[in-house]
């Protein structure tokens, strides 16, 4: 038997014991993601797909700004930096993203970014509409990449994850979980 064979195998038991225990039809075939993609995506081999949150790349747009907190991790050969849009959060109290701050560290982070969308100006300067004390280090086409990339609309807010690819995967991912199965997540429809 290959891979495959044992992998189609316990689906099927699976999918089985399932309908037989408790009545439960569950997908054929089962979702499949690559190791690659999830951590890309997700930051985790093992992502709560329940959670609408996922991580914009960001690392191209990154290398040549002015702001060292980005652009270190972006030039670094085992640099990483990715954005997690947030939609509706600009509502967020800053206590609240002083919190998120803590929480990260815990995973090796040595900082939040952040942004909040407030407007998006189509027409003159973009910083007009953004709120937040990295702004003015970074230039305009990588802001533009940036609210493109993440299809940033008014109101979100914008958490950035800059480092080495393990500590922005582990702590930008333990965000998004401990962000998506908030209160206030699951009233914005993100869980």
């Amino acid at each position: 038997m290959d891979e495959q064979a044992i992998r189609d195998l316990f689906e099927q038991m699976i999918r089985t014991v399932f309908k037989n225990t408790l009545g439960v039809a569950l997908a054929e075939p089962f979702p499949v993601m690559r190791y690659s993609e999830a951590m890309f995506r997700f930051g985790s081999d093992k992502p709560d797909l329940r959670v609408k949150l996922e991580f914009t790349e960001l690392t191209d747009v990154m290398r040549d700004v002015d702001f060292k907190v980005f652009s270190g991790p972006a030039n670094s050969a085992d640099g990483r930096v990715v954005a997690l849009r947030i939609p509706g959060g600009a509502s967020m109290p800053r206590s609240e993203i002083d919190s998120y701050t803590e929480f990260v560290a815990i995973y090796g982070a040595k900082g939040l970014a952040w942004i909040k969308v407030n407007e998006l100006v189509q027409n003159g300067d973009l910083r007009q509409g953004l709120q937040s004390p990295i702004v003015k280090n970074l230039h305009d086409q990588a802001l533009k990449t940036l609210l493109e990339r993440t299809q940033a609309q008014a109101g979100d807010l914008i958490f950035f994850g800059a480092d080495r690819t393990k500590v922005v995967n582990d702590a930008i991912g333990a965000l998004r979980l401990k962000i998506g199965h908030s209160a206030w997540a699951n009233q914005q429809g993100l869980f």
